[in-house]
């Protein structure tokens, strides 16, 4: 059973054309299994935390197109940006939750403000962007860097202030920040 807030009615809604798939934070790797089960051509996965990451790699292991990375996600995006040569759909998802295995030293909790920063300093400005569990961010969290909804949504403008922002359902009703630049329209 697939647990992950990233559904295919998400991608099917959002993604439109984009044949890349990028995200923080791969956990369990459910998130990214949809992104596979959904077809776009390259995946990229990054997680922080070894263990988590080594199991990824034996989950992924026969996916070609699937290229799991370890690291802070704020500083690896940074780096696979460089080879990202056409709009992306990202899903960022990478911090740290109560219950997981304890975080690195040096690790950042919640690197999303450096993940932004890095999609902000990158070329192209028609990325997809989706961020999970902002429930969480409504008041900030201390052990996040106390970092809130206008924190992010301001991070968001700064990579295209002509991005429209929607909240979706994730675990609850605005979980899911998604910015794009053509407005879904329901009928």
């Amino acid at each position: 059973m697939n647990d992950s807030t990233l559904k295919p009615e998400l991608l099917q809604r959002y993604a439109g054309d984009r044949k890349v798939f990028i995200e923080t934070g791969t956990s369990r790797g459910e998130g990214l299994q949809t992104a596979v089960d959904h077809g776009f051509d390259r995946y990229y996965s990054i997680e922080a935390n070894a263990a988590v990451y080594a199991n990824a790699c034996s989950r992924f292991a026969g996916y070609e197109n699937v290229e799991l990375l370890l690291g802070d996600g704020g500083q690896v995006l940074q780096a696979l940006l460089r080879h990202v040569t056409e709009p992306a759909v990202f899903w960022l998802d990478s911090h740290w939750s109560t219950g997981e295995a304890p975080l690195a030293a040096g690790v950042n909790p919640c690197p999303l403000l450096g993940e932004l920063r890095a999609i902000a300093e990158h070329p192209i400005k028609d990325h997809v962007i989706m961020i999970d569990d902002i429930r969480y961010f409504w008041r900030g969290i201390a052990q996040w860097n106390n970092i809130t909804v206008n924190d992010i949504l301001q991070m968001v403008l700064d990579v295209n202030p002509l991005y429209w922002v929607r909240f979706e359902e994730g675990v609850g009703p605005v979980d899911i920040m998604v910015a794009c630049l053509n407005p879904v329209v329901e009928s």
